[in-house]
């Protein structure tokens, strides 16, 4: 089979990628990468060699389940250095383009591997606080989110948390948002933690208006919009139970919407409105 080819770590992590839609491309974007299948297969050999012996093993693991963890892998080899922020060609400030994205993707696939350890979760979505609460606003790429949230700052004060990622968990039983050092092309971050006040789901819409979601919705919804590693059945286990606890304890709502910045205040009003009668 094609994954005959491989190491002894290198491809049976792959082996267990390929449960994903892109490992198959992946694979041969590696081999293309690396001069063909041979060639792969002896490169593989020597970063399962350099891992085991600078890396340890759940961020070696994380990093040979994907085309960018392993190509990270190697110009970490390349460059003999145990961290990719090390001074010298690793740094980031003396990377191109590609380099810097490759390095980024594959340093965040371990920091929310790590994450799920803890019963962290990954939600695509721009934050805001208001009232104190951290309020979630999640869609699709191209609906709409941060330009939700960049109504908020603008009409009612509101402190922008993260303009595309934010880390849910719970915290001696309190839903709360952690602070993480990534915001896709927003430029906006915030590394505090705050207690979670609610989620929406936004939806293009003629109209403007809000639904209160069911506790199954709830689940539903919110499943659709993590982006925590999935690769495993005990990942994807943990990623349920950690959005069914949340789900029991903060609100959620889908916002139907349109472009205009009304949609923020028939938002806004609905949820004053819903605090007020609990």
């Amino acid at each position: 089979g094609v994954y005959d080819i491989g190491a002894d770590i290198i491809l049976p992590q792959l082996a267990e990628f390929a449960q994903q839609m892109n490992a198959q491309k992946d694979l041969k974007d590696l081999e293309s990468e690396f001069g063909g299948p041979e060639r792969f297969n002896t490169i593989a050999r020597q970063l399962s060699d350099w891992g085991e012996k600078n890396l340890d093993k759940d961020t070696f693991n994380v990093l040979a389940s994907s085309k960018d963890g392993i190509l990270t892998l190697y110009r970490l080899m390349q460059e003999k250095q145990e961290s990719p922020v090390i001074s010298g060609k690793s740094h980031p400030d003396n990377m191109d383009d590609e380099n810097k994205k490759i390095l980024f993707h594959a340093i965040r696939a371990v920091f929310l591997y790590k994450a799920l350890d803890r019963n962290l979760v990954a939600v695509h979505s721009a934050s805001i606080l208001y009232n104190g609460k951290a309020l979630l606003f999640s869609a699709a790429a191209g609906t709409g989110k941060s330009t939700q949230a960049g109504y908020w700052t603008e009409l009612f004060g509101a402190h922008n948390i993260n303009g595309d990622l934010n880390l849910v968990g719970e915290d001696n039983g309190v839903a709360k948002v952690f602070g993480i050092p990534w915001c896709g092309t927003s430029g906006i971050k915030d590394i505090n933690e705050y207690e979670l006040g609610g989620i929406v789901f936004l939806k293009r819409s003629l109209e403007n208006c809000v639904e209160r979601l069911t506790y199954e919705n709830k689940i539903l919804m919110m499943q659709q919009r993590i982006i925590s590693p999935s690769w495993k059945k005990e990942q994807t286990e943990k990623i349920f139970i950690t959005v069914e606890e949340i789900s029991k304890k903060i609100k959620m709502y889908k916002l139907f919407c349109t472009k205009s910045s009304q949609s923020a205040h028939v938002l806004k009003e609905y949820l004053d409105r819903n605090s007020k009668e609990g």
